[in-house]
C-alpha cells in the first residue's frame, strides 16, 4: 500500500471514531435533559418516581409533600425542621458568612447540615443543595 492510502484510512478512521464520539455525546446529552425534565417534574409535585431520573450526576431537588420536605436522594424530613433550619441559613446567606459543623448541630429531623458556604449552598451529608434551590422551596413554604 502506499503512503498516501495508509493515511487517507488513518483520516477515514479517525473521522469515524469523532463520529461516534459525537453521536455518543449526543445520546448522554438527550438522556440527561430528559432525566432534568423528569426531575424537575418530581420538584414540582409530579407523581414521578424518583429513581427515574438517575444518579447522583444530577442536581439535587426539593419538593413539599404534605408536612414533610423530600429531597430527589430520597431523604424525607419534617417541614418544620426545614423552616426553622432555612431561617439560620437565611440570615448567613445574607450575612455571606459560613457555617461548619462543631458541636452546634442544626438538625433537620434524623439528619444534620454539616456545612453551609458564603452563598447559601448546604452541605447535609452526600447532600449538596443550592441555595436557589432552598429559596425556591422556602417561598412554597411561605417562608421567604
Amino acid at each position: 500500500m502506499m503512503e498516501t492510502e495508509c493515511r487517507a484510512i488513518e483520516r477515514r478512521e479517525r473521522a469515524n471514531k469523532q463520529r461516534a464520539e459525537t453521536k455518543r455525546q449526543r445520546e448522554l446529552e438527550a438522556r440527561k435533559a430528559e432525566a432534568m425534565n423528569r426531575l424537575d417534574q418530581w420538584a414540582n409535585g409530579g407523581a414521578i418516581d424518583r429513581f427515574s431520573f438517575g444518579g447522583y450526576d444530577l442536581p439535587i431537588r426539593l419538593r413539599i409533600k404534605g408536612e414533610e420536605l423530600q429531597t430527589s436522594r430520597g431523604a424525607i424530613l419534617p417541614l418544620a425542621h426545614a423552616v426553622k433550619a432555612f431561617r439560620t441559613i437565611k440570615r448567613l446567606h445574607d450575612k455571606g458568612q459560613a457555617y461548619q459543623r462543631n458541636g452546634h448541630t442544626i438538625h433537620l429531623g434524623h439528619f444534620a447540615i454539616d456545612a453551609v458556604d458564603g452563598q447559601g449552598n448546604v452541605t447535609a451529608g452526600c447532600h449538596n443543595v443550592t441555595w436557589e434551590e432552598i429559596e425556591r422551596v422556602a417561598t412554597l413554604a411561605g417562608v421567604n
